[in-house]
C-alpha cells in the first residue's frame, strides 16, 4: 500500500519567504500576483483527499450582458444553461450572525454551507500564515475534463462584501485562463486579452474587484483533458 504524505507536516514546513511571486504586467490594468506555491508530490496528496468531497451538482444560469457592453467577437453569444459541480465549506462561527443556516448565493441557485474539512481548514490557514489574510469561505470548482469549462462572464457578489484579495488554488490538469476588461474590445489578434496559464499547485491572488471589472473564461482544452479543482478562498461579510 502506497503511503500518504502528511499534509499537515508538509505545510508547516513551507517558508512563506521562498516563495517566488510573479505580478502582473500593468499594462493591463490587472492586479494580481502569481506563484507555484505546491511541489507536485504534496498538490497531488491534497488534489486526492479533496476528490472524496461530495460535490453538489447545480444549474447556473449564465446572463447576457447589456447589448452596449458586449464585445463583437465573443463566447457570451454561445453561452447555454451549465452544469457546475461546487462546494462550499461553512464560514467560521464569526460568520454567522443569525441562527439560521448560510447560503451561498451563487446566481440563481443558493447552496447550503457545508462544514470544513480537514483538508480544507489544513489549505486555509496556510494561505492565511502566506497572505496575511483571513479567509472565511471557499468555492470549490470541478472540471471532469478539458472539455468542461466557462464561457466569458463576470461575477456578481450581491449579497456578500468581499474585503480581501482572492486566493485562487488549482488543482489536476493544467488549463488557461482568459481575462478581458470591460473597457477593452476583442480584436483579432487578442492583444487586450490576459491569459494565465493554471498548473497543478499554483495560487493566484487576485482583486476581487476584477470579479466585476473584467470578463473572465476558461475555455474548452482539447490538448489538456486532465480533470481538475479550483479552490476560490474569499473572506465575506454576510449582511
Amino acid at each position: 500500500m502506497e503511503a500518504t504524505l502528511d499534509l499537515k507536516s508538509a505545510f508547516d514546513s513551507m517558508k512563506p519567504k521562498e516563495l517566488v511571486w510573479n505580478k502582473s504586467d500593468d499594462r493591463n490594468k490587472l492586479d494580481f500576483t502569481y506563484t507555484k506555491l505546491f511541489s507536485k508530490p504534496i498538490a497531488d496528496e491534497l488534489y486526492r483527499q479533496l476528490k472524496k468531497c461530495k460535490l453538489k451538482k447545480i444549474k447556473r444560469k449564465l446572463e447576457l450582458a447589456p447589448k452596449d457592453e458586449r464585445p463583437r467577437k465573443s463566447c457570451l453569444k454561445t453561452i447555454k444553461e451549465e452544469s457546475i459541480d461546487e462546494y462550499i465549506p461553512r464560514p467560521k462561527k464569526r460568520i454567522v450572525c443569525t441562527n439560521r443556516s448560510i447560503r451561498y448565493d451563487f446566481t440563481e441557485s443558493p447552496l447550503p454551507a457545508m462544514p470544513w474539512i480537514p483538508a480544507l481548514e489544513l489549505t486555509r490557514n496556510l494561505l492565511e500564515r502566506i497572505t496575511k489574510y483571513r479567509y472565511n469561505c471557499v468555492v470549490i470548482k470541478k472540471y471532469k475534463n478539458g472539455i468542461d469549462h466557462l464561457n466569458e462572464y463576470t461575477e456578481e457578489e450581491d449579497m456578500q462584501s468581499l474585503s480581501v484579495p482572492f486566493a485562487i488554488l488549482s488543482l489536476g490538469g493544467t488549463r488557461e485562463f482568459l481575462l478581458r476588461h470591460k473597457s477593452f474590445d476583442f480584436s483579432a489578434n487578442n492583444l487586450n486579452q490576459v491569459k494565465i496559464v493554471l498548473q497543478h499547485g499554483s495560487l493566484i491572488l487576485m482583486n476581487p474587484l476584477h470579479y466585476k471589472q473584467w470578463h473572465h473564461a476558461l475555455p474548452r482544452s482539447y490538448t489538456r483533458n486532465g480533470t481538475r479543482m479550483s479552490l476560490i478562498f474569499k473572506r465575506i461579510t454576510f449582511t
